[in-house]
């Protein structure tokens, strides 16, 4: 509790200021009236008013009386505001992390997490960290550190954590979608320094001659140690070989709109015209029913990162990618992990009855009657995400008109 002690003296002053402006006009107001009333100087009014003097008379026995009961109320005041925030210690501990000033912030309370922190809190730097389980963080929350217990996603979580003060930020969750939005805030809310990458991943270079719990750590202290001593941080692009693809054509659209269709198409008319580009059916690479209760929807981005950063090797800045877009986060992480200088957004439209003639046609398994009700639904869903840059008719003509369209207001091609 020792630590930080003149931010937590700053914020008891701050909650206490209206008790302090209180005090302070009792005190004026008891000046003025000694001397007004008393005929006394401005000196002794004052030694009066604030208790250092007593007079045997009644105004002063009423003045005693009357202060009494301000000053009691007002400390009681203060003493309760003070015993409801250690009653509530996470908001105590949320209230220390937003006067944090170049400090660090660590998202995610893992392995790495952990040792993050100890090593922070040892060498005495300033920190925020970031983790949704109350539990994880309990013992840090005794102690008094400076703690968000919330998700990082949330935009307030990075507001109250410093996000504009902090020097460094490092992700250590391992869930792929809070490290890409996370990354891609943090980007926004720092503009100078657009392009940082990560400086801290999870990987520890191995010396055999030293245990691996110890050699973990050394390697661990020794890169903080040069991130926290530098004042700028590099510039690169988030994929791994510093890589920025040029455009990314999304095609969205609820089931049965004919993405995938011309997905396909799209891509053989960019390979008629030797346009170097990479087609990805989204949906293609988050197909799996997983054991543990992470969720589909997260390891398809993980996927999605390593199949651009493949692609980006080989030379490849254009991505064509099929995928029904319901919320602007989604679209934001897309933009995120693709990293993309321009995004075009297209969306393919039919009537109802069309694409649900559609998927009755394509489905014939189990989920058949499932995925058909989910036409009209998830439509809807995209009627009020309305993140699309232009919508394109795919029904009654061919896939190759639509294609050569949907390509052409990308300016992908120019006729």
């Amino acid at each position: 509790m020792r630590r930080f002690l003149w931010i937590r003296l700053l914020i008891f002053l701050r909650q206490s200021r209206w008790g302090f402006v209180l005090i302070t006009l009792w005190f004026a107001l008891g000046t003025i009236a000694f001397h007004f009333w008393e005929h006394l100087p401005f000196g002794e009014s004052f030694l009066d008013a604030i208790y250092f003097r007593s007079r045997p008379d009644s105004f002063w026995v009423l003045y005693s009386f009357w202060g009494q009961c301000v000053l009691f109320g007002i400390v009681i005041s203060i003493f309760l505001l003070q015993a409801l925030q250690r009653y509530n210690p996470q908001e105590g501990c949320r209230m220390l992390a937003k006067e944090m000033q170049n400090h660090v912030i660590i998202v995610g309370y893992t392995h790495l997490g952990v040792r993050v922190v100890e090593h922070l809190r040892l060498s005495k730097q300033p920190y925020v960290l970031i983790d949704k389980d109350a539990a994880a963080v309990d013992d840090l929350i005794r102690d008094g550190e400076p703690i968000i217990v919330d998700d990082a996603k949330q935009e307030s979580s990075l507001t109250d954590a410093g996000i504009e003060r902090a020097k460094l930020v490092i992700i250590t969750s391992n869930n792929i979608e809070t490290a890409l939005l996370v990354t891609k805030r943090a980007r926004d809310r720092n503009k100078k320094n657009a392009h940082h990458r990560p400086l801290l991943s999870r990987r520890v270079h191995r010396n055999p001659r030293e245990p691996r719990r110890q050699r973990s750590h050394l390697q661990l202290k020794k890169r903080l140690q040069r991130y926290l001593s530098t004042s700028r941080f590099p510039r690169r692009g988030p994929l791994s070989n510093g890589s920025v693809t040029e455009s990314l054509l999304i095609i969205t659209g609820t089931m049965g709109a004919g993405k995938t269709t011309v997905l396909g198409e799209a891509s053989d008319i960019l390979a008629l015209r030797q346009i170097p580009h990479a087609a990805i059916d989204l949906d293609a690479l988050g197909l799996v029913h997983l054991p543990s209760a992470a969720t589909n929807d997260s390891l398809m981005y993980r996927n999605l990162q390593s199949v651009c950063k493949n692609y980006t090797s080989f030379g490849v800045r254009r991505f064509l990618l099929a995928r029904a877009m319901e919320d602007r986060a989604e679209l934001e992480l897309c933009r995120a992990i693709v990293s993309t200088t321009s995004t075009v957004i297209c969306r393919l439209t039919a009537s109802l009855e069309t694409m649900q003639l559609r998927i009755q046609k394509r489905e014939s398994g189990v989920s058949r009657q499932e995925y058909v009700t989910r036409v009209a639904a998830l439509n809807a869903v995209l009627d009020r995400a309305c993140l699309e840059d232009f919508t394109i008719t795919n029904e009654n003509r061919s896939v190759t008109e639509v294609a050569y369209e949907m390509l052409f207001k990308a300016k992908w091609i120019s006729s």
